[in-house]
């Protein structure tokens, strides 16, 4: 499981909404879940935890939505 740290914002920040998306020559071998994690100052931290099933390498792009 790869973990990749988007950033962490400070309360009152727009937190973006993310875009994933991996062409994995085999559907559903790529797998992610996305953790906003709210800290006792109010800041969050986002996450991505990527899951490759399959043998193979993929990619995996990561995009802030517009």
């Amino acid at each position: 499981m790869e973990r990749v740290d988007i950033g962490e914002y400070e309360s009152g920040d727009l937190v973006p909404e993310l875009v994933i998306e991996c062409k994995a020559d085999v559907p559903g071998n790529v797998s992610w879940t996305v953790s906003r994690h709210s800290m006792d100052d109010g800041a969050v931290r986002l996450l991505v935890f990527i899951q490759n099933y399959g043998s193979q390498a993929e990619t995996v792009h990561i995009r802030q939505a517009s």
